[in-house]
């Protein structure tokens, strides 16, 4: 019922574009009144009130015995109909697809040599044994090392110097090179020792005042006994080391040459302050060297 009550109060001249038998149930600009010449959308107002709302019995152009012109003040303005814009997007569209031919054949000649692409050839009388120069940058102002994927350790709350001395360490008599043998630290000082032949961890914790479990505690890997050549961190002059995190040794490569501390830490996973503190590197100028040992924070392994 409500479909044919829709359609007797229709204008039977109302369709749309290319369909005059068809028209939309609201006011549109894709209903034309074929009952002017030519066809055109109303007004929205219009259409609301006369071409879909019973009345355009009244409606002077129906009225009319032949066809005219559907008037200014019913029509649609041109611009804001459906087939004037259509068309100008349509004539646009068409435009930017030959600009986009144009410009690809036009590549793909200049591309062939048939084209100047306005950068001078080289002369073809140079030498075909030359070379071209290579820059090549020096690897002491870039890094070339890859950041590993692993987790990064929380940063290490800072603790205050034990109260255990190190008076009493025995420490050794010369400075080796590369920092083995030589005190680390800031509040808590190690050193990293290479084991020697038939040393055990009770002998080299009697040496620098400290224990077994201290040792133990503070290297993240380590197996007992310590095989000869294996790198310790030893805690030198004190025992507590409930509140320090693990360690691992790692020594400067040839690609870390030039590198900050900054991007070593970031290299590392762990924060720039870390390994500062626990290298003792208190001023801001400290540079990694090549062919350093140095204390890397670890969080504790789960036992």
């Amino acid at each position: 019922m409500n479909n044919t009550n829709h359609i007797n109060r229709t204008c039977p001249s109302l369709g749309l574009v290319d369909d005059a038998d068809t028209s939309l149930g609201f006011p549109s600009n894709w209903n034309y009144c074929h009952r002017s010449n030519p066809i055109a959308p109303p007004r929205f107002k219009h259409q609301e009130e006369y071409c879909l709302g019973g009345k355009y019995g009244e409606c002077p152009l129906f009225l009319s015995q032949q066809a005219v012109s559907l008037p200014k003040e019913l029509r649609i303005p041109r611009r804001l109909s459906g087939t004037a814009g259509n068309n100008f997007f349509r004539k646009l569209l068409i435009a930017i697809i030959v600009f986009i031919v144009v410009l690809v054949v036009g590549w793909g000649l200049a591309r062939q040599g048939l084209l100047p692409l306005g950068i001078e050839k080289e002369s073809q009388t140079a030498s075909p044994s030359s070379a071209p120069t290579l820059t090549v940058t020096s690897p002491s102002t870039t890094p070339a090392f890859v950041i590993p994927t692993m987790i990064r350790p929380p940063t290490f709350a800072r603790t205050q110097t034990p109260n255990d001395t190190i008076t009493s360490a025995v420490h050794p008599t010369s400075t080796p090179s590369n920092h083995l043998e030589v005190l680390i630290g800031t509040d808590y000082k190690f050193v990293i020792h290479k084991v020697l032949e038939g040393e055990n961890l009770s002998r080299i914790a009697a040496n620098y005042n400290t224990n077994v479990e201290a040792i133990e505690t503070v290297n993240y890997f380590l197996g007992n006994p310590a095989w000869s050549g294996t790198l310790l961190v030893v805690p030198v002059g004190f025992t507590d080391v409930a509140k320090l995190p693990s360690f691992v040794v790692y020594q400067v490569k040839e690609k870390n040459r030039g590198i900050s501390v900054e991007n070593l830490a970031k290299y590392l996973r762990v924060t720039p302050l870390d390994l500062k503190y626990y290298n003792g590197w208190i001023s801001d100028g400290n540079r990694p060297l090549v062919g350093d040992y140095l204390l890397v924070p670890r969080p504790r392994p789960i036992q």
